[in-house]
């Protein structure tokens, strides 16, 4: 969830109706924008062959799914079990016109079994999901996963990124978070970057929440020389139009096998990571954009509706944006943008808000970088 235009409403105001697999080549999402702006998202999905270089076949399950019931006020609970000698991965759900949002998706710690939590605020039902993938592959080889998790506060009124990194030569094939179940903190989305799994939240509350997260990670694929080939997709962009429903798809071509690739172990799962792994070392996917131009702001930049810079980028990539006040940071905003001429949304948190409208502050530096350049603009914003 990127942002909502013209500060009539908020992110955590978009509803994600959906997120579940299109197949066994691509990923799909539906989205509900109840505001009165013009809200993006962007959809990530990564593909992976299905058989190693010595001919060893990945062995992925149907979905295993339940209907959960949901009740207004209430947190609906419910585990998907895999298969011994297998592990849940491409957890999806599907919660149609109710009103409910997913506040707990994670893995078990030994990757069995998937665990949700729906809170709704009306009556509904909800459809749940995972794929189960055998540790086993057809040559015998054994494919070795394990999960690692954080845990992170997001301050009343704040914006943060959370960082899982699951180190060098391991590559995380599925991920999953927990948010308080009061509604205050809103998981915005996950995003892989390279060795790290990177997770959006946004807190609306009073006071501070706690989130956690956990990936589950492919460390290395036993007894086999020819791993399984990655093929990173790029991601999908959507808007939704106010008070209306919008969809993303990403739908790859399959990919060809790369000789020396690295092995990973999901179908298009959005939180998949483009790092993958063999055995004992990582190969990170190049994607690095440069900026040719400075940013210049666009539209109107002020402290309520944040702020909008005009980048052009070389190549498409990642893009990080840095908003300062006299040395302190405002905010941080992380993206994939594509090449090309492209928009970045800077919200400014509340309270950072309330204390430079006190301070009677009305000139920020925003630094963007991308590729390794970084460019700088000072912007004049209104209350």
């Amino acid at each position: 969830m990127q942002s909502v235009d013209q500060d009539r409403g908020t992110r955590s105001d978009v509803l994600v109706r959906s997120s579940r697999p299109e197949g066994d080549a691509g990923w799909t999402a539906s989205v509900k924008n109840p505001t009165t702006g013009q809200a993006q998202v962007q959809l990530f999905a990564s593909c992976v062959g299905t058989q190693t270089g010595t001919g060893g076949r990945l062995d992925l399950t149907d979905a295993r799914s339940a209907s959960v019931a949901l009740r207004a006020g209430e947190v609906t609970a419910r585990t998907l079990q895999c298969a011994p000698g297998s592990v849940a991965i491409a957890p999806s759900f599907d919660v149609g016109d109710s009103r409910a949002r997913v506040v707990s998706s994670e893995p078990a710690a030994n990757g069995s079994s998937w665990s949700f939590a729906v809170r709704s605020t009306g009556d509904g039902a909800a459809d749940l999901g995972v794929r189960c993938l055998s540790t086993s592959l057809s040559d015998g080889s054994r494919l070795v996963v394990a999960s690692q998790s954080s845990t992170a506060t997001i301050g009343a009124g704040d914006r943060r990124t959370a960082s899982l990194d699951v180190g060098d030569g391991r590559a995380a094939i599925a991920a999953g978070y927990t948010v308080p179940v009061d509604g205050s903190v809103t998981m915005l989305g996950r995003e892989p970057q390279g060795r790290n799994a990177l997770f959006s939240y946004e807190n609306a509350g009073r006071t501070d929440g706690s989130v956690s997260q956990t990936a589950l990670v492919l460390s290395i694929v036993a007894s086999s020389p020819d791993p399984v080939p990655v093929d990173p997709a790029p991601a999908a962009t959507a808007s939704a139009s106010p008070a209306t429903s919008g969809a993303a798809a990403a739908t790859p071509a399959a990919p060809a096998p790369t000789p020396g690739a690295d092995a990973t172990a999901a179908k298009a799962d959005a939180a998949d990571a483009p790092t993958a792994t063999t055995a004992g070392a990582s190969r990170r996917v190049a994607n690095a954009p440069v900026a040719l131009t400075a940013p210049k702001a666009v539209s109107a930049s002020s402290l309520t509706r944040g702020l909008r810079m005009a980048v052009r980028l070389a190549g498409s990539g990642r893009v990080t944006t840095v908003v300062t006040d006299g040395g302190r940071r405002v905010a941080k905003v992380t993206t994939t943008m594509q090449a090309g001429p492209g928009t970045i949304a800077v919200a400014v948190p509340r309270k950072v808000r309330a204390r430079l409208g006190r301070a009677g502050h009305r000139t920020l530096k925003v630094t963007v970088t991308a590729g390794g350049t970084s460019t700088t603009k000072l912007v004049k914003v209104t209350r």
